[in-house]
């Protein structure tokens, strides 16, 4: 069913609200062409550990460098997860100032392009495809921009005013608007600027900073104004996290921030489903092999469901 937003509530066709509870994969033309794996199985095991939602990195490098990139990679996740009954969040990967065009990690190339790259004219072409392609689809929603880093107010707004006017050409479905910087904040949220815009709900990247608590209250005053937001990423790492911001445990971060999401009803995207990608929920790829990170987000879903 096709999903929609009413005051801060994501619902479905039927009024029903929907939270979504998912989780991200790797990116999916790095799992077959690296990894030489099968990420339509990590979508399955997604499903039973309990998610109504997965998250799909759409690598900037791979979809320009792959010219069936829709049709070998994105088709068949999206066909999938309408056979399992799950959501599909479509992430545009890139990282950086697209006004600026700088990008996050200048020197990480895959295939002759920039992993991140955050580049204004591919931005705008892959949020013409996608939305075009997939305008249809019920239980698709947008992403169009990863994380806007390095960016002030004036070019996180001009393109983000830019990305929304091409999609909204092809669709009203829903389309989550990014944070800025690193560790990702909501401070910028143009609630105004983009008013009256429909189906529009709010992204951040949660993870273990200074900035945590401040951010906790940016979530809640968005939804006061009447916005849903989504948590595209969140988790931690136990060991040896190769950044700070990925580094708590238990109980000084998952169960407070998942305490919170629960509570106030926010949608979220735990990463990331691969044994080596950090946050990382397996320790090797038997999807009974779970870190702990993983054994408690497993817990944590099921007591979404069960009521506890």
């Amino acid at each position: 069913m096709k999903l929609r937003i009413e005051k801060n509530k994501i619902i479905d066709t039927d009024g029903r609200e929907i939270v979504l509870n998912g989780i991200n994969i790797n990116s999916p033309c790095i799992l077959k062409f690296q990894e030489n794996h099968d990420f339509l199985e990590d979508i399955r095991q997604i499903k039973k550990l309990g998610a109504n939602a997965v998250s799909i990195p759409v690598c900037p490098a791979y979809f320009q460098s792959r010219d069936n990139y829709c049709e070998e990679i994105l088709d068949t996740i999206i066909q999938t997860c309408k056979d399992l009954n799950l959501h599909c969040l479509l992430d545009w990967h890139a990282q950086g100032n697209p006004i600026k065009g700088a990008t996050r990690d200048p020197k990480n190339f895959i295939d002759g392009y920039l992993k991140y790259d955050a580049n204004l004219d591919i931005a705008t072409k892959s949020a013409e495809i996608l939305s075009s392609r997939y305008k249809n689809e019920p239980n698709v929603i947008f992403n169009p921009f990863s994380a806007f880093l390095e960016s002030g107010r004036n070019d996180y707004l001009e393109a983000t005013k830019i990305l929304l006017k091409i999609i909204r050409k092809n669709t009203d479905s829903i389309v989550i608007i990014s944070a800025v910087d690193w560790p990702q904040s909501l401070k910028y949220a143009p609630f105004e600027e983009l008013r009256p815009e429909k189906n529009i709900a709010y992204g951040i990247m949660l993870y273990f900073g200074e900035n945590l608590g401040e951010e906790k209250k940016n979530i809640i005053k968005i939804k006061e104004k009447g916005y849903p937001v989504i948590i595209t990423e969140w988790g931690y790492q136990k060991n040896n996290p190769k950044e700070k911001e990925m580094s708590g445990g238990v109980d000084d971060y998952a169960k407070p921030i998942g305490d919170f999401i629960s509570r106030n009803k926010i949608n979220s995207f735990a990463w990331c489903y691969h044994p080596t990608r950090q946050p990382c929920l397996l320790n090797s790829w038997n999807p009974n092999d779970l870190s702990e990170w993983g054994m408690f987000l497993k817990e944590w879903l099921n007591n979404l469901k069960t009521g506890m």
